[in-house]
C-alpha cells in the first residue's frame, strides 16, 4: 500500500546516518532502529531538534507508539527537515567529480551535468510561489557544449566508476578552464531556453487569474456598486507586481557534478 511504501525506512536510514554523522551528531544505536543522538562535535549549533541531553529517535512506528519518550523519525520530522535544509542550502557538496569507463555510445572525454535554479523575487505578500516556485532546471552536455539526450545521461550515469582522486582536477586547472569555457556557455543558454518557457506559463497564470478576477469584480461593481474601484486597483497593482517580478526572475547555478568518461 502507499502508507507501507511511504513508511519504507530504507532511505532515510542511509540518509540520517551520513548526514548526522557529517554535522557532527553522534549516534548510539540503542536497539534495532532505535538511536540516541546527542550533540557530539555539533557543525550546526542551530540544529537546536538536538537538546543538550540528547534525543531519542526510532524508525520504528511500533516502537514510537509504545514509548511516549521516544520520538518517531520520518520524511516530516523537524530534525529531517532540519538536515535536508543544511543539506541543500549549504555550498558543501555542490561540485562532485567522478571518472568513469566511457559508456557504450559515447566517447571518451569530458562531461557536465550543471544545475540551474530559477527563481523570483517578489515581497512575500503576493506569493509569487503560486506561479513560480524555485525551479531545478538541469543541463548535460559534453565537452563542447552539445546536449547529451536522457538515454546517453543513464548510460553516462549508470557507467562503472574508476578510483581516480578529485586532485586530478586542481592539477590541470588551465586545461579545465579552457574546457569548462564552451560547457559554461552552452549550458546557460540551454538553461536560459528553458527558464523562458517556464517564466511564459507562469505569466499566462497570473494573466488568467487575475484577468478572471477583475472581470469578477468589475461586473458586481457595475452591476450593484458594492466594489470599490480602490479594490480593483489593489488587484490590478498586484498583478503588475507578479508579472514583473516574473519577467525579471534570475537564474543562478545551483550545482556541478563533472564526468571524465576514459
Amino acid at each position: 500500500s502507499a502508507i507501507r511504501e511511504w513508511e519504507s525506512v530504507d532511505a532515510l536510514e542511509a540518509l540520517m546516518t551520513e548526514a548526522l554523522d557529517h554535522y557532527g551528531i553522534h549516534i548510539e544505536e540503542l536497539s534495532e532502529k532505535r538511536w540516541l543522538l546527542t550533540k557530539g562535535h555539533l557543525l550546526q549549533d542551530e540544529l537546536a531538534v538536538i537538546p543538550d541531553e540528547g534525543k531519542t529517535v526510532t524508525l520504528d512506528r511500533r516502537q514510537a507508539l509504545e514509548r511516549d519518550d521516544v520520538e518517531f523519525l520520518t520524511w516530516d520530522h523537524p530534525l529531517t527537515a532540519s538536515i535536508l535544509d543544511y543539506l541543500l542550502g549549504s555550498e558543501t557538496g555542490n561540485t562532485a567529480f567522478v571518472e568513469v569507463t566511457a559508456p557504450e555510445g559515447l566517447e571518451r572525454g569530458l562531461y557536465a551535468e550543471l544545475v540551474f535554479i530559477l527563481e523570483g523575487s517578489c515581497p512575500p505578500e503576493f506569493d509569487i510561489q503560486r506561479f513560480l516556485p524555485m525551479t531545478p532546471i538541469r543541463v548535460v552536455c559534453d565537452q563542447n557544449g552539445a546536449m547529451l539526450q536522457s538515454d546517453q545521461v543513464s548510460r553516462l550515469e549508470q557507467a562503472a566508476k574508476t578510483d581516480v582522486a578529485s586532485h586530478v582536477l586542481s592539477s590541470n586547472t588551465e586545461v579545465l578552464k579552457a574546457l569548462l569555457q564552451p560547457i559554461k556557455s552552452e549550458s546557460e543558454q540551454a538553461a536560459e531556453t528553458e527558464a523562458e518557457r517556464i517564466k511564459s506559463k507562469a505569466l499566462k497564470q497570473v494573466e488568467g487569474l487575475y484577468g478572471r478576477e477583475q472581470e469578477r469584480l468589475q461586473e458586481l461593481r457595475d452591476r450593484n456598486g458594492l466594489v470599490s474601484e480602490a479594490e480593483i486597483m489593489v488587484l490590478q497593482k498586484e498583478s503588475r507586481t507578479l508579472v514583473k517580478a516574473i519577467q525579471s526572475s534570475q537564474l543562478r547555478l545551483d550545482a556541478l557534478r563533472l564526468f571524465r568518461a576514459v
